[in-house]
């Protein structure tokens, strides 16, 4: 029977010597005992403060190894280094206490070896903190872009170096002062040891403050180790800024509003773009992320029946689909009255067979974002879910907006279209990129880093981040997007006026319209554009002139126009032709000989009430082989429902609705009588 025996161990504040313990043999007999012992290392040097592992062998006459004896290890100066036995006694620790030189001692069985162990001083060190920027995602080289008040929150980017590698640098603790010098926020954080030069890619330490945090007013400054735990030779440089605390520079935006509509394909079995207030953030991660937001404000709209052909499967999605889509939705803006410096986003679902889009979606790209015309602010892009990258949906909603606000293409990809001012070579973002949103919402437990050969956004590289270059200019066209004169006529006006729409595509110096539809709606500004647009009655009198822009189109060679034109029903009934004139040439579209009529399909043609079929949709005709286009409209709500090229389309009914639906023969449009929609209980 083996009798157990206690491993000695020396503690720092142990006496000078070698501490003795009783000892038995344990060596049961015909056992072999100990013959040798090897320690390892057999010499060591550390820094004071340092720490060093020891593991001993032992082996009997033979050689063989043994397991099972008590090793005792002693330090014959614990002032300079002090020894630590593991349980079994086969390892021990020690950590150096002062300069010096000392032994440490193991002894098994009657037979003692000895390791050396030299302790140095720590060599003078100097810690400092040579940068630090804000950022909410993006940043220039000189930290120069201001942090946006209600939108991301920010994170402090921090770079520290030290003539010590490996070593900690102690707490850096980061203070915001307000306007009277009074500290209004203070957080402490202790970075790792130094293990290489420390980057925007890889800074030493990152503090986030909160969206709820950030005001005007705020000053900031850093300070290093203000306990004086980690000290170093220099305590000059281990404030930042050194001088004094800095403005936390800041911008206030206006709030940007976005509504996505979901657009019904009637040429393709009513295939209707997937947006709805349970997925909407799945469309705003890359905008929430790299985009000046400010306050946002997001909506889903009405849906939108567009006669839109996406094309024959499995390839479609071409220039021709999304730029109908795009004046459809056009038409929709012209009949809404409640927010003209709304975004508009059309969401489509690309129908069943279709693997393939020439195309992620399309925009306007204004001449100035602080244009609030229509054929200025809309978008298009293909719903979350259809790509086969997850993310793509999303990083074309912050791509189409940016396209809105005047940014054009990056030089990734293959783009056309490009901005020729461009500063980083192969459309990149040359700067490193920072995930502040993923952080503030609790996705990740860091601001990650994007890498500099990130795509830009404006480019068809993925993935993508926005570039300084980007985000400045979105930042200066966000500025300037809400005009003064908007801010009180944001719900102007209070009643909607009978409007003749005229729609066009101007290419290679070539006008083309679509039919003429007249609606309910809010009027452009006629007073100013390019092009003049006249409406002519039947004996050739012009009876109304409106000036247009034309509207530049991301992806496509061709621009539009849109001109809703004021004009009252009684004269609007006698046009007979619409002429447009500009620099693209004179363009002339007449309507038909015959007078529209109008009628809605139901189980009861004769009646203006609609019964609503058991599958909760209707289907409006216009009789007759003149109708070049077709429009129903909420009256409650004057949202437009339907935009169609075609004498018929079908959409979904809403119980207790009144719905007008006007036919137009390419010129001249007729309403219907308001048709109370009623729900079957078939």
């Amino acid at each position: 029977m083996r009798v157990p025996v206690a491993v000695c161990a020396m503690s720092v504040g142990a006496a000078l010597g070698l501490m003795s313990c009783g000892e038995r043999s344990t060596s049961p007999q015909n056992q072999p005992t100990v013959g040798s012992i090897v320690v390892v290392p057999s010499s060591v040097t550390v820094e004071v403060g340092g720490r060093q592992s020891f593991y001993v062998n032992l082996r009997d006459r033979n050689g063989s190894l043994l397991s099972g004896r008590v090793v005792r290890w002693e330090s014959s100066t614990p002032s300079i280094a002090t020894v630590t036995a593991s349980s079994d006694g086969t390892s021990a620790s020690v950590v150096a206490v002062a300069a010096g030189t000392t032994t440490i001692r193991v002894t098994s069985e009657g037979i003692t070896v000895m390791a050396s162990i030299t302790v140095t001083a720590v060599p003078a060190a100097d810690f400092a903190i040579i940068d630090a920027q804000w950022t909410q995602g993006v940043q220039q080289a000189d930290g120069a872009i201001p942090m946006i008040l209600d939108g991301n929150s920010a994170v402090l980017n921090v770079l520290l170096s030290s003539t010590a590698p490996n070593r900690a640098p102690g707490q850096l603790v980061l203070t915001l002062t307000d306007s009277s010098g009074a500290t209004v926020r203070s957080d402490t954080l202790t970075p790792p040891p130094f293990t290489g030069a420390s980057t925007y890619e890889q800074p030493s330490a990152q503090f986030l403050l909160p969206k709820t945090s950030l005001r005007s007013g705020l000053r900031w400054r850093l300070r290093r180790d203000p306990r004086g735990i980690a000290v170093d030779v220099d305590v000059t440089n281990d404030v930042f800024p050194r001088s004094a605390p800095a403005p936390l520079v800041s911008a206030v935006l206006p709030t940007m509003r976005i509504r996505f509509i979901p657009i019904v394909l009637s040429a393709h079995g009513d295939a209707t773009g997937n947006i709805s207030g349970g997925n909407i953030e799945g469309y705003l991660p890359t905008l929430r992320r790299t985009f000046p937001l400010g306050p946002l404000a997001i909506s889903v709209g009405t849906p939108l029946v567009s006669s839109a052909t996406f094309g024959s499967a499995p390839s479609g999605g071409a220039e021709g689909f999304w730029l109908q889509v795009l004046q459809d939705l056009d038409l929709a803006r012209v009949a809404d009255t409640s927010s003209r410096d709304t975004y508009w986003m059309g969401v489509v679902r690309p129908p069943a067979g279709f693997t393939f889009t020439n195309f992620g979606g399309f925009s306007y790209i204004p001449s100035s974002p602080a244009s609030v015309a229509r054929g200025t602010r809309t978008s298009t892009v293909v719903q979350t879910g259809w790509f086969t990258n997850t993310g793509q949906s999303a990083d074309l909603v912050a791509h189409e907006l940016a396209h809105t606000l005047g940014r054009r293409h990056a030089p990734c990809g293959g783009a056309t279209g490009v901005d020729p001012a461009f500063p980083v070579p192969n459309g990149v973002i040359g700067t490193v990129g920072h995930d502040v949103f993923s952080w503030s919402i609790g996705l990740t437990s860091n601001a990650a880093a994007r890498a500099v050969t990130t795509g830009d956004l404006m480019g068809y590289c993925f993935p993508q981040w926005a570039s300084p270059y980007t985000y400045a200019g979105l930042l200066a066209a966000r500025l300037v997007s809400v005009p003064n004169a908007l801010v009180t006529s944001r719900v102007a006006p209070t009643r909607r006026q009978h409007v003749i729409v005229v729609r066009g595509r101007i290419a290679r110096s070539r006008v083309s319209l679509l039919p003429t539809v007249a609606i309910e709606g809010y009027p452009t500004d006629g007073a100013f554009g390019a092009y003049r647009v006249e409406l002519i009655d039947a004996r050739g009198r012009v009876v109304a002139t409106h000036r247009a822009d034309a509207n530049n189109v991301d992806h496509s060679g061709d621009a539009t126009l849109v001109a809703a034109i004021p004009l009252d029903e009684r004269t609007a009934g006698t046009l007979s032709a619409v002429r447009i004139v500009g620099p693209a040439g004179t363009m002339t579209t007449r309507g038909a000989k015959s007078a529209p009529s109008i009628v809605a399909s139901s189980d009861s043609a004769s009646t203006a009430t609609v019964e609503v079929r058991v599958d909760g949709r209707i289907t409006a005709v216009c009789h007759g082989t003149e109708f070049a286009a077709i429009a129903v409209q909420d009256r409650q709500t004057g949202a437009l429902l339907a935009s169609a090229i075609s004498n018929h389309v079908t959409v979904a009914a809403r119980s207790t609705a009144l719905m007008d639906i006007t036919c137009s023969d390419g010129v001249r449009s007729r309403r219907s009588t308001p048709m109370r929609i009623t729900r079957s209980l078939r």
